[in-house]
């Protein structure tokens, strides 16, 4: 899980070799330790959780032997357009108790029985993800919006959201 080394050549190679190398911030630590993981776990998270899910989720990272486990947040995954591989994470601590600052994915259901979209409208989506603060015991998975009665030209606001007690939304 350690690993050793910066800069592009080290982490193309680490690429080749299967690996995503990834950083570990902790609170006022501007350099990080340097991580490294199998691909197949990190695109396997992606693909469960979709690259916004993956950070409105605890992730505890199992270090090798374990020595070691550290319950974190992908903050950061950056990953290539054309080909969608994942190409770095950059994570940080997350404790129960710890307030955090995440974002979380919007879903909207009861788009087949909407009457609006029955009509000819279409269920324009402004904002796929909020962004919240909560206690990392209290991130909540997603935050869903039914438009299952909605018309043409009805909105869904922040005030019509069902959210979570303890999770203040940033807009």
């Amino acid at each position: 899980m350690p690993r050793t080394g910066t800069g592009k050549t080290v982490t193309k190679r680490l690429r080749a070799e299967g690996l995503v190398p990834g950083i570990l911030f902790g609170p006022g630590d501007d350099h990080g330790e340097l991580l490294q993981m199998p691909k197949e776990d990190v695109e396997r998270l992606v693909r469960i959780y979709g690259l916004s899910g993956i950070g409105a989720r605890v992730i505890t990272l199992n270090y090798p032997d374990g020595a070691r486990k550290e319950d974190v947040v992908a903050k950061q995954v950056i990953y290539d357009a054309i080909n969608v591989n994942v190409e770095n994470v950059n994570f940080m601590p997350c404790k129960p108790e710890t307030e955090i600052k995440v974002k979380i994915p919007v879903r909207v259901e009861g788009e087949d029985a909407c009457p609006g979209i029955k009509r000819g409208g279409f269920a324009w989506k402004l904002h796929r993800t909020l962004t919240v603060t909560c206690k990392g015991g209290e991130i909540p998975t997603e935050i869903v919006s039914n438009i299952a009665g909605m018309d043409v030209g009805d909105k869904v606001f922040l005030r019509d959201l069902n959210i979570p007690e303890g999770v203040t939304v940033h807009m």
